[in-house]
């Protein structure tokens, strides 16, 4: 026999279960937690393996640098979180490590760049990419083409960086954040570091 408790209770017992199978994630369904792709200590060790001494850009430097930055008007700075530091070598530079961070479509992207002596991009990697959809911007051949590109190359989606379908926004501010980094470093190297 079902007591009127029982029945009253029905209806929030098939909301529950509702909004339970409404949360369960389905197979082959994208997965909107972060995905972290790689620490910033582990891409600068793959990158830089014979590394010699390692220093930070001095902060006042980094902020003169992006003052300077934010003149360009090929440049955003919406979300910039420059962390920039030098590897010498036998007294030289050796090549530039910089994190930063970039808005996809709603959430922030972590990246690192990777530049020679001279400002060219060796690597880009993605560090955590938080958007639902989109993730092919984390593929290793994607970001291959961002090698050898310096300050004064474009890098503009669709032109000379390569579109990809369904992470429109993605693409075009991580080729905007590659490009800032290049030519935050160009202005770093101007100015002696």
């Amino acid at each position: 026999m079902i007591t009127s408790d029982a029945r009253a209770a029905a209806p929030s017992l098939r909301c529950c279960l509702l909004l339970l199978a409404l949360a369960w994630p389905v197979a082959g369904a994208a997965d909107s937690r972060p995905v972290q792709v790689a620490s910033a200590l582990a891409v600068r060790a793959e990158w830089f393996p014979a590394a010699g001494d390692w220093s930070a850009v001095p902060p006042a430097a980094l902020a003169k640098a992006q003052r300077d930055l934010s003149r360009d008007p090929h440049v955003t700075l919406v979300a910039a979180r420059f962390v920039v530091e030098r590897l010498q070598q036998d007294g030289q530079t050796a090549g530039y490590f910089v994190t930063d961070q970039v808005i996809g479509k709603f959430e922030k992207i972590d990246y690192a760049v990777a530049l020679a002596a001279d400002g060219s991009v060796r690597a880009v990697r993605v560090l955590k990419y938080r958007e639902s959809h989109g993730h092919e911007v984390a593929e290793p051949g994607w970001l291959a083409q961002f090698a050898g590109r310096t300050a004064q190359d474009p890098l503009k989606a669709g032109r000379d960086i390569d579109g990809i379908t369904g992470a429109t926004l993605s693409v075009v501010h991580l080729s905007e954040g590659v490009r800032r980094v290049t030519r935050l470093v160009a202005a770093l190297r101007a100015a002696g570091f």
